[in-house]
């Protein structure tokens, strides 16, 4: 019996090794030569753990200022009072609400085993974190709807429906920002500039995207290593809202950088840092691929050769890319690191995302002002 014990417990640490190693990005060769597994006592997190706190960070905004946490989605509206975890939005097709499914909301690569179905229906299995179901629509101008059964998220979301833009109960939803419009908020005299990615209509808020301020970082170490905890920075929303941009209207991405860039010129300095946003992106031409951050750095510290240690995963996104037609319009991929293994991490990681809907009560006009171009920009 003794004997068994032994077998199944070193086929788990067999299989386990062969889960872990594949997310290894680096390794200081400076090292020593250590026996790679996992202590006894090791509280490595569950990689289901590690998918749904993803799931949840990019479908939601979230605010733990306070005790609880506070959870706002960044797609759907609730369409009736009464139902407000019933959440609606658009999509051009049922491609592009699959593709959402599955490589938004899911990860369909590190989280492939936890994938099963058919197009038609095909659930997200995590566990005891939940699970989130895609099915096809069932009444008119219902594209797909996704069920989400997830502890987290009650009261926040139930289902998302998938409409047709055309199904919208309204049409006449007018934006104050348009794409690509460069907007200075002022705070305390200082001066910020946000860059209008995504306009206010049926499909969501609008977004809009600084490289200026307003994500939030904590410094981590332990006896191996020392790194940066990146929170609060743009979502994978922002991002592929950006890239779409890129993407579909690549003259009017260049006219609106060049029109910045000339009236830098005239100013005499930078509006912010707003051009990164454009020379990144663009740099993609000349074969460059810049890493960003998108979402919060995942951490946690567990205990491992009785020293604890930190281990980390950081998701980032590269502009100008497009993995298939119905994919959305960059590269991604994340960096993961634990024990004693050297940090590594996206290449830029300074970026944060407002979202927003009609000038209320003058709110917005109030905060923001248009940055106007010299009429001879164009």
């Amino acid at each position: 019996m003794k004997q068994m014990h032994i077998y199944v417990r070193n086929i788990f640490r067999i299989a386990l090794g062969a889960v872990v190693l594949p997310f290894m990005t680096a390794c200081s060769d400076d090292d020593p030569v250590i026996d790679e597994e996992p202590d006894e006592e090791a509280e490595i997190v569950p990689l289901s753990d590690v998918l749904a706190d993803k799931l949840v960070t990019t479908f939601c905004e979230i605010d733990s200022a306070g005790p609880l946490e506070i959870l706002t989605p960044r797609w759907g509206k609730a369409l009736e009072e009464a139902f407000p975890d019933e959440l609606s939005c658009t999509m051009k097709d049922e491609a592009e609400a699959f593709d959402f499914f599955c490589h938004t909301l899911a990860d369909s690569e590190l989280g492939k085993d936890f994938l099963s179905g058919t197009e038609s229906l095909m659930t997200y299995d995590l566990g005891y974190n939940g699970t989130v179901t895609y099915s096809r629509g069932r009444d008119a101008g219902e594209l797909a709807r996704i069920s989400f059964d997830m502890p987290r998220l009650r009261g926040t979301v139930t289902t998302l429906h998938i409409l047709t833009p055309e199904a919208w109960p309204d049409n006449s939803i007018i934006s104050p920002y348009a794409i690509g419009d460069i907007l200075c908020e002022k705070v305390n005299d200082k001066e910020y500039y946000w860059l209008v990615v995504r306009e206010y209509s049926s499909a969501g808020d609008g977004i809009m995207m600084t490289v200026d301020y307003g994500w939030e970082t904590t410094a981590r170490s332990d006896k191996y290593k020392s790194y940066t905890s990146y929170k609060k920075c743009a979502g994978k929303d922002a991002w592929d809202a950006l890239s779409t941009w890129w993407v579909v209207d690549r003259q009017d991405f260049k006219n609106v950088l060049a029109g910045l860039q000339k009236l830098e010129k005239q100013r005499g300095k930078r509006l912010g840092y707003v051009t990164d946003l454009f020379t990144r992106t663009i740099s993609i031409e000349n074969g460059t691929e810049n890493q960003y951050q998108y979402g919060d750095t995942w951490d946690n510290k567990y205990l491992w050769w009785f020293w604890r240690v930190w281990e980390s995963r950081s998701y980032y996104v590269i502009l100008g890319k497009q993995e298939s037609p119905n994919s959305t319009r960059f590269k991604s991929g994340n960096m993961y690191f634990k024990r004693n293994w050297s940090p590594n991490v996206p290449q830029h990681r300074n970026s944060h995302a407002r979202y927003f809907t009609y000038d209320k009560n003058n709110e917005l006009s109030d905060r923001y002002t248009i940055v106007e171009f010299p009429e001879e920009e164009y």
